[in-house]
């Protein structure tokens, strides 16, 4: 047989093209893979969808499965992987029991690559790569793009969508990888060679028969007494019978606790996870698994009651060597159930089981098992189980165990001189005048466990007070004490990550030894985030918070500096005062957004601008009424172009309302409303067109005022359609102006002048503007001069264009 020619995959993915890269302006110490885990909606748009948080993406090397990095998605979908030169890497994306599938191109060094989507498609297209490779064909030629021409590959997509939606694993499903086969037939249908198959495809290997399955039963079903089976990592959702077969079955690396923990056969609650009841012997091993979520069988003659929640054992003397046996229940062996037979059981973790009755981790009827062989160091560690009679192993009158096992061996444990004596934690063994050496009885006995303390970065670790940095210390089970992580200058404290899992973000905290752990501080180098605001003209458009604290006020500062550690998430959101927010810098348009301390960066919240400035006090409104009432004498008020749909307008004494655009381009329409634009004393209206108001569209109510350059028309009043200056408005100015098609039902369809005095009327158009009985164009009644316009073409009984009210008509 011949395995996967690695080379020539790497080549392929060259081509692939699955990503872009791109140079980080300041070297990364090690490449950096970034991506998004994203179920993309196939049925309607590929850009719609959901993202993945808390999804655990591994970079693993495809052959032989070795993870080379691990991270969790943010609430985003978001993840990024810290990986070695080389590759190309598989990219592996699980949650519960979702997996989704990417490849990274070959990865050089100082690089950060940002990966597509990983997702359906790349899933698709990573399954049929990996089925080409496993079938040895010539796939050098290939493309993404020819993948996704074949003819059945929208089904593919539409298939693994489905198992998606549904809650299931779409790599492990029978029609998807049906598919793919057929596809990577359809790109090549002579194959070369017959190459070892790959795990992500088909997960259980029968190596003594080089064969592969997807289940752990069919595995078992085919085997032969004496054959060797092996699982990938992964969580199989069976209930298992080894069938009187001496055959190993066993996880990749049953010697490390990472896969041992994610090589996982879950019962379902539907009975015994593992069953061994046709005399299998010592030769029938299970190596290297975690075992979960098992109610046990209900065997007779107790029918009824359930025995061996996680394993049962009956007339079999098998080896279960290096599990971890939890989070399983029955009425007998909430963990393991023995009857009849010589098992023997090595190097297991039995925890957090249940049993109603009696043997919450193991219960031992008629049997005389070997549990532990401290000679070989295969001690077991038996924790946190419960039962009504012995939480942790009951031992019936016929039985005997053979063992010196780690449970009633004391581990002692010696606190460093000064150090606060530690809280033990005892364990209820219950025995029924068995023989086991005279030492079980009731007795209490303690379980120790390891930790080890690691630094990650600058930085040191201290318990109690004393320091421990990079060394392993001794705990009793239960044991609760306190960390604390102390950065170096020029370094910040990050978090406290416990066996891979990030524990706590606090400095300062405390542990609970539950079992052998590794307890890693990580700090990182303190990196500048420059925040900024745009517009950054002082104006207050907003302001930005980091984790729940003001960091950037937008009316008085336009940029700030905050410190943080290398490596820390941070919380950034933009909150609107006068503006409205638009995007962020880094290209989020969402006003709340998750920030990754990889290097100094500036991170800048944009805002839209609303559309009436006060210049003067610089403040933003967004309707001109608004802006208007809240200003004071001598204040500019400049409105962009646009239409505002408004009414009832004051501009109070000494302020100037003026368009900031064409005539035509800023528009105030009164919507057949009424009242129009009241100005008050010293008030100027310039740059606008002010149209359609069922009253004058400008009443000029005090002294002082100037109207200048505006459009004014189709209004109308009962005097004034367009303009009235009232007896008050001395001293008014109206120029270059055009004033067309307003109506009057009296006087003055365009202007309506009554009583004031002084004022002028000059250089304004004039035109097409209509009265009921006097003066279509102007109606003038006070003492205020006209020059220089045109007027033309206004219609009224009496004197069309121009009437005073000495009765004369221009």
């Amino acid at each position: 047989m011949h395995k996967v020619h690695w080379t020539l995959l790497f080549l392929f993915l060259v081509l692939l093209n699955f990503l872009s890269s791109c140079s980080f302006t300041t070297s990364p110490q090690v490449p950096i893979l970034r991506g998004k885990v994203f179920v993309e909606d196939i049925k309607r748009e590929i850009t719609k969808g959901y993202p993945i948080s808390g999804a655990i993406v591994q970079a693993l090397e495809p052959e032989s499965e070795r993870v080379i990095a691990k991270t969790e998605s943010d609430r985003e979908g978001h993840y990024v992987l810290y990986v070695p030169p080389g590759g190309p890497y598989l990219i592996r994306a699980t949650k519960n029991n979702l997996e989704l599938l990417d490849f990274s191109p070959p990865i050089r060094e100082n690089t950060i690559y940002n990966l597509d989507l990983t997702g359906i498609s790349s899933t698709a297209i990573t399954l049929v790569l990996l089925e080409t490779a496993r079938e040895g064909y010539d796939f050098q030629s290939v493309n993404a793009e020819s993948i996704k021409k074949i003819a059945r590959f929208d089904e593919l997509l539409e298939r693994i969508w489905e198992i998606v939606v549904d809650g299931g694993n779409p790599v492990n499903d029978g029609r998807v990888l049906q598919l793919v086969r057929e596809l990577a037939k359809a790109l090549f249908p002579n194959p070369q060679t017959t190459v070892e198959a790959s795990s992500f495809l088909t997960p259980i290997r029968n190596v003594t028969q080089n064969k592969y399955y997807f289940k752990l039963q069919d595995a078992i079903d085919e085997a032969q007494s004496g054959d060797t089976i092996i699982a990938s990592t992964g969580i199989y959702r069976e209930n298992i019978n080894f069938k009187g077969k001496n055959i190993v079955l066993q996880s990749t690396n049953p010697d490390d606790p990472q896969v041992v923990a994610e090589t996982i056969i879950d019962g379902g609650n539907k009975g015994s996870v593992v069953t061994f009841q046709s005399g299998e012997s010592s030769e029938a091993v299970l190596w290297g698994f975690t075992i979960r979520n098992g109610s046990g069988n209900t065997p007779s003659p107790n029918p009824g009651l359930s025995c061996g929640g996680g394993i049962f054992i009956k007339d079999s003397s098998p080896t279960l060597e290096k599990n971890l046996i939890m989070q399983n229940n029955a009425d007998y062996g909430g963990g393991v159930y023995i009857e009849n037979g010589s098992p023997s059981l090595l190097g297991n973790t039995i925890e957090t089981n249940t049993s109603t009755i009696s043997g919450g981790g193991i219960c031992i009827i008629k049997a005389s098992p070997t549990i532990g062989d401290s000679n070989v160091g295969f001690k077991n560690i038996i924790q946190n189980n419960q039962s009504e009679l012995g939480g942790g192993i009951y031992v019936d009158k016929d039985s005997t165990i053979k063992s010196d096992s780690v449970l009633w061996d004391k581990a002692f444990y010696v606190p460093p001189s000064g150090w606060p004596e530690p809280n033990y934690t005892a364990f209820n063994i219950f025995s029924a005048n068995n023989h086991a050496g005279g030492s079980i009885g009731s007795q209490v006995y303690f379980e120790a466990c390891s930790v080890n303390f690691t630094v990650k970065g600058l930085g040191k670790i201290s318990i109690y007070g004393n320091t421990v940095t990079d060394q392993t210390m001794l705990f009793p089970i239960g044991t609760t004490f306190e960390i604390e992580a102390t950065p170096e200058t020029s370094h910040g404290f990050l978090k406290w990550v416990i066996n891979g899992t990030e524990y706590s973000t606090d400095p300062c905290t405390t542990f609970t030894a539950s079992g052998n752990t590794n307890i890693q501080a990580v700090f990182g180098n303190i990196c500048k985030i420059i925040f900024g605001i745009n517009p950054n003209d002082g104006t207050n458009v907003g302001s930005i918070f980091v984790d729940g604290a003001k960091v950037l006020n937008g009316e008085t500062e336009t940029q700030t500096i905050q410190y943080y550690p290398e490596g820390k998430i941070i919380n950034i959101e933009a909150q609107d005062l006068a503006g409205n927010f638009q995007s962020w810098s880094t290209g989020s348009n969402n006003s709340s957004i998750s920030h990754e301390v990889t290097g100094d960066a500036e991170v800048t919240a944009n805002f839209t601008i609303p559309p009436v400035k006060n210049v003067t006090q610089g403040v933003y409104h967004s309707k001109i009424g608004e802006a208007t009432s809240s200003a004071q004498a001598e204040d500019i008020l400049e409105v962009s172009p646009d239409t505002y749909h408004e009414n009832g307008i004051t501009v109070p004494e000494g302020v100037t309302l003026k368009g900031t655009g064409e005539q035509d381009a800023t528009i105030i329409d009164g919507g057949k409303a009424s009242p129009g634009i009241t100005l008050q004393s010293g008030a100027t209206i310039e740059g606008f067109t002010i149209q359609d108001f069922s009253s004058s569209a400008v009443y000029v109510a005090g002294e002082n005022c100037t109207i200048k350059n505006n459009r004014i028309l189709n209004n109308q009043a009962d005097n004034g359609g367009g303009i009235y200056v009232s007896s008050e408005a001395n001293n008014c100015t109206i120029t270059a102006n055009v004033i067309e098609n307003n109506q009057a039902t009296n006087y003055g369809g365009g202007i309506y002048a009554s009583t004031c005095s002084g004022g002028d009327i000059y250089q304004n158009t004039i035109q097409y503007n209509q009265a009921g009985s006097a003066g279509g164009g102007i109606y003038l009644s006070g003492n205020i001069s006209y020059r220089d316009n045109i007027i033309y073409k206004n219609t009224a009984p009496k004197c069309p264009n121009v009437s005073t009210a000495s009765g004369l008509c221009e």
